[in-house]
């Protein structure tokens, strides 16, 4: 690469090194102009959404959410589909039977509910941003409960609750996979921010608290890395088209991951108004 010219070592080098975890830092002693060419067009994509009306606080609303869109058609080889097996039909699907067990219910809870299969995700968050800051009528968002790509590649007995730390919804999400069998353990990429990279942050931009879980790293069967099949999906699967049914689904996980995100929408519906942790930067930055 011309960039490197006069570098201390090639960009093959420095990618082979990258793959090691070493990294290096030098000046290019180079400059270069850039530019750029943008087309503009306009598209028309919607939000799906199902409401259940609360029993007591019926203008206080919980949000369940999933993004529904992935990145289409890329037009070359014969699999062209970017099919989002995991990203995002698995959270959509969790949306699905989380809106089915509210609707079985003997009674509705007491705030109301909405469940939302978003559009735009992949393009900006552009569905979740509508809908934060476009509220039912009269009514007010609590809370949001967002869940994209949620891996079952093994059995996985813990969970990371993207954003626990700064609301009350952290420890009803604690409670929660604990009732499912499940641990909630610390993320192990928080230099990734992956807290403010989907749909769940748009809610946290107008104030309201909201949580997003993922899977953990420690698997239930002792022979299986999940450290390692996880890093392997990332960097083999994740945004192509091979994210489709032909790979390994463990289901009694995904019923697991379902009843906790059920069960964190439940309490948040039926108890005390989630909150922001006192102090908190998300918090005092975007509650007005």
């Amino acid at each position: 690469m011309c960039l490197f010219v006069r570098a201390p070592m090639s960009s093959e080098q420095l990618l082979a090194d990258a793959e090691k975890n070493i990294t290096h830092s030098f000046p290019l002693e180079v400059s270069a102009t850039i530019r750029t060419t943008s087309i503009f067009t306009e598209a028309q994509s919607e939000n799906v959404v199902a409401t259940l009306k609360g029993a007591k606080t019926p203008n206080e609303y919980v949000v369940v959410s999933a993004h529904l869109d992935h990145l289409g058609d890329h037009g070359n080889g014969p699999d062209r589909i970017y099919n989002g097996a995991y990203d995002n039909a698995s959270g959509v699907a969790a949306v699905l039977e989380i809106s089915h067990a509210f609707a079985s219910l003997p009674q509705p809870p007491d705030r109301s509910m909405i469940f939302v299969a978003l559009t735009g995700e992949e393009k900006g968050e552009l569905g979740s941003e509508y809908l934060a800051s476009h509220p039912p009528a009269g009514g007010t968002i609590v809370a949001d409960v967002n869940m994209d790509m949620y891996l079952m590649l093994f059995p996985a007995k813990d969970l990371v609750a993207l954003g626990g730390e700064h609301t009350t919804l952290g420890p009803l999400a604690r409670d929660a996979a604990a009732r499912a069998g499940l641990t909630i353990s610390p993320d192990p990429i928080p230099e990734e921010v992956r807290f403010i990279r989907s749909d769940q942050y748009s809610f946290v931009k107008q104030g309201v608290p909201a949580i997003s879980l993922k899977t953990g790293s420690t698997s239930a069967d002792p022979a299986i890395d999940g450290d390692k099949v996880t890093k392997e999906w990332l960097r083999n699967i994740y945004h192509t088209p091979k994210d489709d049914m032909n790979q390994p689904f463990d289901w009694a996980t995904g019923v697991k991951y379902a009843q906790t995100n059920f069960l964190i929408a439940w309490m948040a519906a039926n108890g005390e108004r989630p909150r922001w942790v006192p102090g908190d930067f998300f918090g005092e930055k975007f509650t007005h």
